[in-house]
């Protein structure tokens, strides 16, 4: 009882908690011989009128005074009213509190901008990326309104492309995505091909999309009070926090409201059969529609696995009126996500360079059912790696299967944790692990690596460069990345020898517990 209440009443700022935990970085990269063109995450500055940053901000959202305090104090009523047997006020009370907040962010039903609203553009036409190096000049920043189709916003991508080509004389550059600027480049490659392109370095995306979106946008998120509040109090606020002090007071909020949740126990059959279900059919769907489930790129995070389920909770009964939104989100789905694989090993065949870079080894938000995952907080390794053997974050890869792999190649494209196999992932040759580092995280050795990387006219592997392994460690003291020294916790699978005693006995213990069967039963007949 008390974990659904807290689970409901908590999903009205977690949505807020976690899309702002998406940052954005600065990027530096090493001189190259081709331009680079970085393609940041969602998180940039929503302005009510596009360019102007002295107009008002849909986003970051600006949170009144004393705005926790103001909400649990006029919940209480609507509440009990609720409890007496008519939910309508509380229901429009949440609504209203959040589009309050985040209601000027939505595009129409068509998933298009039409209030003049946007970003604050820089580095148009084309300017390098203005940073604290003396190689940010090789590095082109591309920014956009992380609203809208990624379709249409890979015709931009593809417009600047063709610019800072024309400004730098070369005929093609090297692509970096990280976040949602992973699905633009999935998307420019998709519509406009690999003529333009050497290389492309893929960092933490979410090639399925992202978990929390799957979990939201079908009504299946899970939220624990307890569980948040530790995450919080355990890491998880600086985690999110990301050097944005506007976070701060939102991540005060949330554990406010968390904490006075508990006040609202009421232990009813009422609340149980009746407020829960309500929250789930009337209440998210609507907020959705009123806020982030009304951008077409938000619906680009909504993996497969979730999709056409996500479609009929947030659009059920109403597809007619969003068709145009509907229309545009397909086309992503189903050209570019569900087709990821196949676009990248197309580039490939193409010439180009593809590489992955993920991060492993921290929990998930406790938000979905897959907290107990291993990943970068928010991107499972298995769906940003492309496909990796991964077991939970606590736990390591089965024995058998270790000693398999340990037969097959030596382990070679196992962590030393024994918690990733790489062998299964699409490109294992050319995905780098980083452990210990957040999705919202990024350090600048992280970004040193990949313009090596970039940097390199061969088509480089993850043996290539013995101070970068397959799997690295962020060390925050000294902010640098060396090789993974985990314990590993199956020593004896590094002897050959030791590994193919262990398999044939592993084999023979099915057989072996068998045969002791068949004599017990065969005793106890007797």
């Amino acid at each position: 009882m008390k974990r659904k209440l807290r689970s409901a009443l908590a999903m009205l700022l977690a949505l807020c908690l976690v899309c702002t935990a998406f940052a954005v970085p600065a990027f530096s990269f090493g001189e190259t011989d081709i331009p680079t063109v970085y393609v940041q995450g969602f998180g940039m500055q929503i302005v009510a009128t596009a360019g102007d940053e002295n107009s008002e901000s849909y986003y970051p959202a600006v949170f009144p005074d004393n705005f926790a305090e103001t909400v649990i104090r006029d919940m209480k009523q609507p509440f009990l009213k609720g409890m007496a047997g008519n939910w309508d006020d509380f229901h429009q009370y949440v609504i209203d509190v959040f589009v309050g907040l985040f209601g000027k962010l939505a595009p129409d039903h068509n998933g298009d901008v039409t209030d003049g609203s946007g970003t604050i553009l820089k580095g148009y036409p084309v300017e390098p990326n203005p940073g604290q190096t003396a190689f940010s000049t090789s590095q082109y920043l591309f920014e956009f309104d992380w609203r809208i189709d990624p379709m249409e916003v890979a015709v931009t991508l593809n417009d600047y492309i063709e610019r800072v080509k024309e400004a730098t004389g070369y005929d093609k550059v090297n692509l970096i995505g990280r976040c949602l600027g992973n699905n633009l480049l999935l998307a420019y490659l998709k519509q406009f091909g690999y003529g333009s392109v050497a290389r492309v370095a893929f960092y933490c995306a979410g090639f399925d999309g992202f978990e929390f979106f799957g979990a939201l946008y079908s009504g299946n998120l899970v939220i624990d009070a307890n569980e948040l509040k530790s995450y919080l109090d355990t890491g998880g606020r600086e985690t999110l926090l990301v050097d944005q002090p506007y976070l701060q007071e939102a991540l005060i909020i949330l554990v406010k409201i968390l904490n006075a949740s508990y006040i609202l126990d009421a232990g009813t059959l009422a609340l149980n059969a009746y407020f829960v279900p309500e929250f789930q059919d009337y209440i998210l769907p609507e907020l959705l529609r009123k806020t982030f489930g009304a951008c077409p790129a938000m619906w680009s995070f909504v993996g497969d696995e979730m999709y056409e389920e996500a479609k009929r909770y947030v659009f059920g009964g109403q597809e007619d009126g969003w068709a145009g939104l509907i229309e545009k989100i397909d086309r992503y789905h189903y050209e570019v996500m569900c087709q990821t694989p196949q676009i990248i090993e197309d580039a490939i065949a193409q010439g180009i360079k593809v590489y992955v870079f993920t991060k492993y080894g921290c929990g998930m938000l406790p938000l979905t059912d897959d907290d107990g995952q291993n990943g970068d907080s928010l991107v499972t390794v298995r769906n940003s790696s492309l496909g990796a053997t991964v077991a939970p974050l606590s736990g390591t890869l089965p024995v058998q299967y270790l000693l398999q792999q340990k037969k097959k190649d030596g382990g070679r494209y196992l962590d030393p944790a024994h918690q990733v196999d790489a062998s299964t992932c699409l490109l294992p040759d050319h995905t780098w692990f980083l452990r210990g580092i957040y999705h919202s995280t990024n350090p600048e050795c992280v970004e040193q690596l990949i313009a090596l990387v970039l940097r390199s006219e061969e088509y480089v592997t993850v043996f290539d460069y013995e101070e970068y392994p397959q799997f690295l460690k962020y060390q925050k003291a000294s902010e640098t990345l060396g090789k993974d020294e985990a314990l590993k916790p199956v020593t004896l699978l590094d002897q050959p020898r030791i590994t193919d005693r262990l398999l044939t006995i592993w084999k023979l213990v099915p057989r072996l517990l068998n045969k002791l069967a068949v004599r017990t039963r065969t005793v106890l007949r007797g």
